[in-house]
Order: structure tokens, then sequence, then C-alpha cells
């Protein structure tokens, strides 16, 4: 039974998820984001501890989802949108002081986090975010 308890654990909460007192999931519903992005924060928060490089990708390939995404939103949608308000639990800063990402996936998520209410800076905030996860991508690609 023991055995099959730990195979559960490994599940619900992989090591690669529990390296912080704050999971991703936390983050996630708390900033309310959508799917896309989602993605995008749990690939970014686990790949110095699962899958490096090609979480970096993958979390590339999910923001570039959501401009597609964001691109076909019709302006007013997007506009009714931005009325919603949200109190969350969990500030960038903190956040932030409890992940600790190296500088350039500290600012991917700086863009993310501002980019969680406003659909028209929305998509300069993703671009700003896939480039400095390409930066880090470049950077561990030349490091050993």
């Amino acid at each position: 039974m023991s055995n099959e308890k730990n195979e559960i654990d490994k599940i619900v909460t992989p090591h690669h998820y529990t390296q912080y007192t704050i999971e991703p999931i936390q983050v996630i519903l708390d900033w309310n984001l959508p799917y896309c992005v989602s993605a995008a924060i749990k690939y970014l928060s686990r790949y110095q501890f699962k899958d490096g490089k090609q979480d970096l990708k993958k979390a590339i390939d999910y923001l570039k989802f959501e401009l597609l995404r964001l691109a076909k939103i019709d302006r007013l949608i997007s506009q009714l949108e931005t009325l919603q308000t949200h109190t969350y639990q969990y500030h960038y800063n903190t956040v932030m002081k409890d992940w600790k990402p190296v500088l350039n996936i500290n600012d991917a998520f700086y863009y993310l986090w501002s980019s969680r209410e406003n659909d028209l800076s929305r998509v300069e905030n993703i671009q700003s975010a896939i480039q400095d996860i390409e930066l880090e991508l470049a950077r561990m690609e030349t490091t050993p």
C-alpha cells in the first residue's frame, strides 16, 4: 500500500512543482490566467528541475499560441474583460522571492504577470516574455 501511495504522491505533487513554498498551480489559479499562459507558467517554474531547454521551448510555444488567441479576440470583448476586477493572493514580488528565477526568466514572469488583466497590452507583454525566455535558452546553450 505504501508503494501505491508514493506513486500517487508523485502524480499529485511531483518533485519539480514542490521546490517552492508557492506551487505554480496556486499562482495560476490566483492570477486567473488563460490556459496557454498558465501552461507557460508551469513550464517556466519547473525548467530548472525537470526538462531544462525543452521546458523553455514549450513555454515559448504556449505563449505563441496565446498570441494567436489574442489576435482573434474582438476588441470590444477584450475591453469588457479589462473591466473585471480580481484580488490576487500572490503578488508578483512574493512569488519571485519564493521561486528565485534567473534574471531572464524573472523578467519573463514579470511580463506574464503584467499581462494578466489588460488584453490591450497582453500581446506586447507576451512577446517580451518570449524574448526573455529565448535569451535564457541562448545562455544555457553557451554554458556547459
